[in-house]
Order: C-alpha cells, then structure tokens, then sequence
C-alpha cells in the first residue's frame, strides 16, 4: 500500500463513522443531556464552576465546559459535536492498536467498531462518553509507542508519545469518571512490564513516575475537589453484574435485556480468554493488560460493592478493548484458513447484522421524542396555560422547561404535581418508561374521574432515554 492508499483508506473509514454518528446525533435532545445542560445553566458562572460548584453524574466535565463554551441558546445538535469527532477517531485509533496484527485484523476491528450499536449511541450523545473512548485507546496506542521508542532510543518520538499519553490520560478523566478504570488498568500493566526489565529499581521506578505521575496526580485532584461529593440522579435499577454482562452482550450486537444476555456475555469471556491465553503463550504484553482490563472493574464487584445505579455506558472502557482482543482473535482463525475462515466471516456477519438492527432503531427512535411531544401539545392544545400532569414530576418537569422553547407565542407549562387541582384538570397526562417493549394502556382516568385517551406514543431504541406516552383529555370527559 502507498502512503497515498492508505490516508484515502483511513478517511474513508473515518467518514463512515463519522456519518452514523452523526445521523444519530440527529434525533432529540434527552433527559440527562438536558440534565447536564440545566446544571451549566444554573450553576455554572465561569470555568472554575464547572469543577467546584456541580457535585452531580450529569456533569461531565469536559461536555459541561464546552455547553459552558456554545452558550445556552444554540441548537442542541452542536453540544454533540465533540462527542461525534471523537467517536469517529476512536475507530482509527482502534485500527492502529491492531496494526501489527496485520490488515486482516484491521478490517475485522473497523467492522466491530463502525456500526456498534452501543459505540455509536454514546458517541452521538452530549455527555463524556465518546472522548472518553478516544482517549481510552489512544491512551493505550501512545503508550506503546512510548516504550517502543524509549526501546529504541529514539528521543524524539518518545517525548511527543508522552505528552500524548499524558494528554489522552488527563482527557479523559476529565470526560468521565469511568477512564479510571482504563487508567487503572494501563498502570498495573506498566508497573508488570517494568518490573521485568533489567536495570535499577529506582531508574525504574522513575520511569513509571514519569508516565504515570502527572495523570494520577490530575485523577486524585479531581477525585478529591469532585469525583468524591458526586450525587447519583438515580434510573432504572440494575445491578453491577448485570450491567457488565449487558456491554458484553452488546459488544457482539446482542441486546441489553433479555435471555440472550447471559449467554451471549459468556461467549465474550471465553473468546477474551482464549485470546489472552494465545497471547500469554506468545509471550506478547498485552496478555497481561487484557486481564488487567478484567480485573480492575472486576474486583470492587466481587467484592460486593453492588451500586444499583451503575449501567453498561460505566462499563463502556472496556467494551473497547474486548473489541480489539476480539478482532485479533479473528485474524488468528482467519490465517489458519478452511472452515475457521468461514467461522470468523460467519460471526463477524452475525455482530454486524445485530449492530445493523439496533443502529436502525435508533436512526429511527433515538433517545425518545420529546421535542416531538412538546409540538404536538402546543398544536392541539385548547388553551394557551397547558396544563399537564405526569407519572414523575422531576423527569418530564426538566424536559418541559427545556423545550418550552418550542411553544408557540403566548403559551406556557403549568406542571401538576399534587392536588387539589384547578377544577378542570390537567389537559395532558405525561407517561415514560426505560422498557423498549412498554404497552401503555390506550386509556386511563384520573382521580377525579376525567377520561384521557393516549393520543401519541414515541418511544426509543434503548439504552439511552424513555418511550413516552401522551395522553389527552376527552371533549367529553365530565367535570369532577
């Protein structure tokens, strides 16, 4: 390949990721988007805000700053931006982790990582997730370039490698907390590495130092001035466990709930296995990192600490590097050649065309369709106060005040919360649940006997955001 072939290669990969992620960053603005917007708007005053005055999950720091940055008032897309750019780079990082496992395994993890399903919803949403990713790989690419070149004793190449690493490392933990545990993991991956090598303790000790000093001093700062007094905004329960074995499943394009969870996430594991195994075998390093990538997030499991807010987007570190395990595991069955090719082109097809069905949800459902509600209450609405009660204030209270925006001249919320209520009702009943598979009722009453049909159902593609349901008060409905 010529150096020409191969930028041309590169682009056109990047512009494919780039396009998914950007179509799904189409949809509406949702919940904890608009949660982490309202705490900018309300608290934030300067850029010291951003780290000392929110103590909430919402506040990702490095999204927070750039909402802080546009302003409040832009279209909702430009606030994704960040996350859909580095969402589309991590591919290409991906690909060079694996570029001297050869094109096979290049191509295998460019299938894996371009039409994720679970890669692409966090990478086209306002939050920290998609730097994040970026930065777990290119975290770990930069280090071995680093130790390849201090091998080497190649000076040039070796500083610019680590002040990548350092700035890979320190964006993200900035992005979100969860890079912790990449960071973590590349740590007792170094320290293992460097405690083999020959030479004096301390000239070795100052090399870890040296990588690993500036990025943990940054983690401990944050985890001191904020990470520590974090409330949780609370959601759907899920345990730890099954929140790790849901980002497995859906690394394959499985889906997050149901009977082939399980199965599928021991699938993941046993293929991770084998490949640290061939790995261990070949004396290559990564054996050992890929066990740390396991035993980190693993351990304060076992050991029974069990949030029950803790979801599959925590997790999302190390759904990365499964992949790019997996992808080499490919290369290997392929270069064996026979049936295993088949075996490797088989799966692949299969992830694929589960990744193709979830990502065709979500171009079609994204997160929910709020703002489409918030329409369609200003168009058919029979007085210019709506009046609208829900089945949770908090949720649907945030997302009416952001898309108030959206209300024709004149028109305003009045959100109702608890009796008595004004004598004729609420007009609109507001329901959601987190469930793909939520069948509302077509009609319900309230207390007073007043009788709402359900006028429009939006719902969602999972993982991020509600369905929603509306309702709306019969003409016919009796006063109480």
């Amino acid at each position: 390949m010529t150096t020409r072939a191969t930028c041309v290669r590169a682009l056109l990969i990047f512009a494919l990721a780039l396009a998914l992620r950007a179509w799904a960053a189409a949809g509406d603005f949702w919940l904890d988007e608009i949660w982490s917007w309202m705490a900018v708007r309300d608290r934030v005053h300067n850029v010291g805000d951003v780290f000392f005055a929110i103590h909430h999950e919402a506040n990702h720091i490095i999204n927070s700053l750039w909402i802080h940055a546009l302003g409040l008032d832009v279209d909702w897309r430009w606030y994704r931006l960040p996350a859909v750019l580095a969402g589309s780079l991590s591919v290409l990082v991906a690909r060079q982790l694996l570029a001297g496992a050869g094109a096979v395994a290049q191509s295998l993890v460019t299938v894996l990582f371009v039409p994720s399903f679970l890669l692409v919803n966090y990478a086209s949403e306002a939050r920290g997730y998609g730097v994040m990713m970026l930065c777990a790989l290119a975290s770990l690419w930069l280090l071995e370039v680093h130790d390849e070149a201090r091998r080497e004793t190649r000076s040039r190449v070796q500083g610019f490698a680590l002040a990548g690493f350092w700035l890979a490392t320190m964006l993200g933990t900035l992005a979100h907390a969860s890079y912790g545990a990449t960071l973590a993991a590349l740590a007792l991956w170094s320290a293992w590495r460097l405690a083999r090598e020959d030479g004096e303790v301390k000239t070795r000790v100052l090399r870890f130092v040296v990588l690993f000093g500036p990025p943990l001093a940054v983690a401990v700062w944050l985890w001191v001035i904020n990470f520590l007094h974090v409330t949780v905004g609370g959601g759907p329960v899920m345990s730890a466990w099954q929140a790790a074995a849901a980002v497995c499943s859906l690394a394959l394009g499985g889906p997050a709930e149901g009977p082939w969870v399980w199965p599928l996430a021991a699938l993941a594991m046993l293929a991770l296995g084998l490949e640290i195994v061939l790995l261990w075998r070949a004396r290559e390093a990564r054996a050992l990192l890929w066990v740390a990538m396991l035993v980190v997030p693993a351990l304060p499991l076992a050991a029974g600490v069990h949030n029950q807010f803790i979801y599959p987007r925590f997790f999302l570190g190390g759904a990365l590097f499964l992949l790019v395990a997996l992808a080499s595991l490919g290369a290997r069955g392929w270069r064996l050649g026979g049936a295993r090719r088949l075996l490797v082109a088989g799966v692949a097809a299969l992830i694929t065309f589960g990744n193709l069905a979830g990502l065709a949800q979500l171009m079609r459902d994204g997160r929910g369709h709020p703002g489409a509600a918030v329409r369609w209450m200003a168009e058919h609405s029979r007085n210019p106060v709506i009046r609208v009660a829900s089945d949770h204030a908090f949720r649907h209270g945030m997302t009416l005040d952001y898309y108030s925006r959206l209300l024709h001249a004149g028109q305003r919320f009045e959100l109702l919360v608890n009796p008595p209520w004004p004598a004729t009702g609420p007009e609109w009943i507001l329901r959601q649940d987190a469930s793909r598979d939520w069948q509302p009722a077509p009609a319900l009453h309230d207390a007073d006997g007043r009788a709402y049909r359900l006028e429009a159902l939006y719902p969602h593609a999972g993982l991020s955001g509600f369905t929603l349901a509306l309702y709306h008060r019969r003409d016919d409905s009796p006063a109480p």
